[in-house]
């Protein structure tokens, strides 16, 4: 073939050259609250993301972190628009990853929670009945959820209204949603409409994890999930747990977070689990950088959840990469 023939064939969106192989790609998102694991998602981005890369280059692997929380200066959670396109960007990281492709960090902070873009009929209705007999301003319900098929409420765009006031306006919404629905699916434990209020309460951390786990049967294997337990957490370190109006520890929101790590527990595999505790230094919680020492022996589990089941997942041999820091 003359080099015009192709010319030719390539115009008309034709080739008969061997075609190029696809790039092999382990894209993982990280998922964990925005003021909680900064220094550990800014030490997998800037340091372990590189040297896992340059261990995988000669083998043509991609290894690419996804933290959506990096860079931002307003959680991406209080938009509820926002964080649907991040569930597509998570199952964009399932389709294209070999092997790991999610990684939830959890600590000892269960919020910040997620307004529903629509709420079916029946649900909002039950939720708004609960909110009033609670003595809560249902009528905001009103306000920002409206219906256009008598089917479904859908959840308002704040168009007319400051960052600030928006702000102010999600969290009391979230509070009227997440705890009348977690009083319906107590009340209607034995109901099948108790699976939809029980998901009605999650965090935002939680349906990012149960979306990952139902993208196609088997993901459990391909999910990671790092559990941390600070030890010496006082009531006023609010960035590390979730407090209520008062500034008290939230105990409903505890309780959640108790649910979700036994669902952690019970959902992924033993080896997809790693758990650690770390002392805090209440002196040292001003500074950014100095809330945890990347070689502290107490992180090494975290560094080795690193070094093993990038290519194949958990059923592969260990991949022991070179130590992160020379040691």
């Amino acid at each position: 073939m003359t080099s015009e023939d192709k010319i030719k064939e390539f115009l008309q969106g034709q080739s008969r050259a061997r075609k190029l192989p696809l790039p092999k790609i382990t894209k993982i998102f990280v998922a964990s609250t925005r003021t909680d694991f900064v220094e550990e998602r800014r030490h997998l981005l800037e340091m372990v993301g590189p040297e896992l890369q340059s261990h995988y280059d000669d083998m043509g692997l991609e290894i690419e972190l996804v933290d959506m929380h990096y860079g931002t200066t307003v959680d991406p959670c209080y938009d509820a628009e926002l964080f649907v396109d991040h569930l597509h960007e998570l199952g964009e990281c399932h389709r294209v990853s070999m092997g790991c492709f999610f990684i939830c960090l959890v600590g000892d902070k269960y919020q910040p929670y997620v307004l529903p873009l629509t709420l079916e009929k029946d649900s909002f209705q039950s939720i708004s009945t609960k909110a009033n007999c609670n003595g809560l301003n249902s009528e905001l319900l009103d306000t920002w959820y409206t219906s256009n098929d008598q089917e479904n409420y859908v959840l308002q765009q704040p168009r007319d209204i400051t960052c600030e006031e928006w702000l102010v306006t999600q969290k009391e919404l979230s509070s009227i949603i997440q705890s009348s629905a977690q009083e319906l699916a107590t009340n209607e434990i034995d109901s099948p409409t108790a699976l939809i209020y029980h998901a009605l309460a999650w965090s935002a951390l939680e349906r990012q994890f149960n979306h990952a786990l139902g993208l196609t049967p088997g993901t459990a294997h391909h999910i990671l999930a790092v559990v941390r337990d600070w030890e010496g957490l006082e009531e006023k370190h609010a960035d590390y747990q979730d407090l209520d109006n008062e500034g008290h520890i939230d105990t409903k929101q505890k309780e959640q977070l108790k649910t979700f790590r036994n669902r952690l527990a019970t959902s992924l595999p033993n080896d997809n689990r790693i758990y650690f505790s770390r002392r805090i230094v209440a002196d040292l919680l001003s500074d950014a950088t100095s809330q945890l020492d990347m070689t502290s022996p107490e992180l090494l589990p975290f560094q080795q959840y690193w070094d093993v089941y990038v290519l194949d997942g958990p059923r592969s041999p260990p991949i022991f990469l070179p130590s992160l820091h020379g040691h």
